[in-house]
């Protein structure tokens, strides 16, 4: 059985097969790579930007992973993958104002989901934001009523407010829940 070179018939769809297969396999330069040539073979497949966005996270560079997340938001403007994704790299690079837009708008978008209302708590924490964050983890454990970490932080949250009952309760059902 003969089989052709990649090279010898460049086709975007396997450039981007290619490089997912070396993403999950951590070679993430020749992943990029595979990417690059998918996107511009095929400059209108935003999984292909999404991909590469997540690649260059791994390696540090959410300058470009940012920029290739508002090219698929500019190809798919509803991809809450961007949006949650861009929300965490801002958050990444101390771009707080920018990480809790992103967040809102992926909250928007899937009417609700408990990974973002937590990560979008988890700034609001760190901005001394108590409130905002206490209602995000309530929201979160609501949508999400099995999740150990949204217990710990909705339990913590409690307990900077002085509520120790709801403290401890909240704690508590976290340890049930790691078990």
């Amino acid at each position: 059985m003969k089989f052709l070179s990649i090279e010898l018939a460049p086709d975007g769809y396997i450039y981007r097969k290619r490089g997912e297969f070396y993403q999950k396999t951590s070679k993430f330069i020749k992943a990029i790579a595979d990417f690059s040539k998918s996107i511009e073979l095929d400059p209108i497949n935003a999984n292909t930007y999404l991909s590469r966005a997540f690649t260059y996270a791994s390696t540090n560079d959410y300058g470009k992973a940012i920029a290739d997340l508002n090219k698929t938001i500019e190809l798919e403007p509803e991809n809450v993958n961007a949006y949650n994704g861009r929300g965490y790299f801002y958050s990444e690079k101390g771009e707080h104002v920018k990480a809790i837009a992103d967040f809102t708008k992926a909250i928007e978008l899937t009417l609700g989901c408990g990974d973002i209302h937590l990560s979008r708590a988890k700034i609001y924490y760190g901005k001394g934001e108590d409130s905002k964050g206490t209602t995000d983890i309530i929201e979160s454990t609501m949508l999400k009523s099995k999740c150990a970490d949204i217990y710990r932080y909705r339990g913590e949250a409690y307990h900077k407010k002085g509520e120790s009952a709801k403290a401890q309760e909240d704690l508590k059902k976290s340890e049930e829940l790691k078990q």
